[in-house]
Parts: structure tokens; C-alpha cells; sequence
């Protein structure tokens, strides 16, 4: 808007570019288009030109998305969010429409759920973007623990157990090699090596691998003489 003094009984005459732009009795305008405007006020046989005032139009800044709108993916991840990428343009990004401090780059890596956008900025003038919707997956529980110690006595064997849930998907490997059959959350074990589970629910996979050894037994030794005689 542009504005004057105003006065009862004054008249403006808006002029731009020279050009009479609007003869109205109002002392403010609103103006849409870049060029030089000043106002006449008169009064009685008086009047009086206003400076020339200068008036910029700036395309606003791109705010669009280059990707889709929405992503899911598992806990751990993050998706790579994009911004136009343009000289001059500064940036922040937003999550659930808070700033996010010190996110002012073009590309933001996502790893929290919620709703990002950004904000971009050029020559004074700003545009906000659509929101990108960020969805996570939990994971499947997959702590592998022994029945008594990772550690076995040799010639003995050891259960490996993993948090049980009938709707996920197990299979060990040992040694990085698959084990048939070894489908289900626990594994007896009887020989050293490594051994790994992948746990896998609806939406994402995970694997834990845990060390088993096997020690040698203890020798036995009688202290003394080999042959000892007892008197009666």
C-alpha cells in the first residue's frame, strides 16, 4: 500500500509513471505492479506533488517439491529431502511447523517422523512449500542372549534365544552361511562360530550376530605320588 497525509477535503490524484494512475478521495492505494508512483493533493485552488516513490515487483522465490510427498521407511533410516536449488535463495526448513535451527540448506536429511516443508527466500519475498510427510517403521526386536553364557564347555552345546514374536520372520546363519531349518527364535548350538539372526516383521528387516566359543575342558591332576600306601 502506499499512503499520504491525510486531511478533510483534501483530493489525491495518484500518477504513475508520470501517468495519471487513479483520481480518487483516498489518501492510500494499493499497487500490484513495479514503476515510479507520487500522489497530488490538493485543496481549494492548492496543491502539491509528493516525491516519486519507487515500487519493486519480485517473482517469488520457487518453493515446489522436486519428489513425492510422502515416504516410509523403517526406524534408522533417512530420507534426503530437496529444496530448488538457486543462487541467491536462502532456506529453512520446518517440522510439524517449527524451525528447525540451523537446517538452512538446500537438502535436509530426514530422521524423525512428522511433516517437513521449507521455507525459500529471495529479494525480500518468501514462499512456503507443501508439507512432505515422513512416516517410520518400527523395528523387530532382535537381542540374542544364551541360556547361561556365550562361552560353552567343549562337548556340551548352548541355546541361543532371541526375543520371541509369532509374527516375525527368523532365520540363523552361521558362519555367513544359511542354516536349514533354523527358523525360529532360538538355536541350539554345539559348535563355535559365528552366528547371525535376521528378524524380519511387516516392514523392515534387522540382524544381530553374536560369537560363540566353546572351551576346552579342565585335565584333571591328583596331586602326590602315583602310588600311595595307607597304613592299617
Amino acid at each position: 500500500n502506499l499512503s499520504a497525509d491525510s486531511v478533510v477535503g483534501q483530493n489525491f490524484s495518484w500518477h504513475k509513471n508520470d501517468t495519471l494512475f487513479r483520481l480518487a478521495n483516498a489518501a492510500s492505494i494499493s499497487v500490484a505492479d513495479s514503476g515510479y508512483y507520487f500522489v497530488v493533493v490538493s485543496d481549494n485552488s492548492c496543491f502539491k506533488k509528493s516525491q516519486q516513490i519507487k515500487v519493486e515487483e519480485h517473482v517469488l522465490p520457487l518453493a515446489e517439491l522436486s519428489q513425492d510427498s510422502s515416504y516410509s521407511f523403517c526406524s534408522g533410516n533417512f530420507q534426503l529431502l530437496h529444496a530448488p536449488s538457486v543462487n541467491g535463495y536462502s532456506y529453512q526448513w520446518m517440522l510439524n511447523d517449527s524451525l528447525l535451527v540451523g537446517a538452512n540448506d538446500s537438502t535436509f536429511a530426514a530422521y524423525a517422523e512428522g511433516e517437513y516443508s521449507f521455507i525459500t527466500s529471495a529479494n525480500g519475498c518468501s514462499k512456503s512449500s507443501p508439507n512432505i510427510n515422513i512416516e517410520l517403521y518400527d523395528l523387530p526386536k532382535t537381542f540374542v542372549q544364551a541360556n547361561d553364557s556365550l562361552a560353552f564347555c567343549y562337548g556340551g552345546s548352548g541355546l541361543l534365544q532371541a526375543f520371541n514374536d509369532s509374527s516375525y520372520l527368523y532365520q540363523w546363519f552361521k558362519n555367513d552361511t544359511l542354516l536349514v531349518g533354523a527358523d525360529s527364535s532360538s538355536l541350539h548350538v554345539d559348535v563355535a562360530g559365528s552366528y547371525m539372526l535376521k528378524v524380519q516383521n511387516a516392514n523392515c528387516t534387522v540382524y544381530d550376530t553374536v560369537q560363540v566359543v566353546f572351551n576346552s575342558n579342565p585335565t584333571p591332576v591328583i596331586a602326590g605320588d602315583s602310588n600311595l600306601v595307607l597304613c592299617a
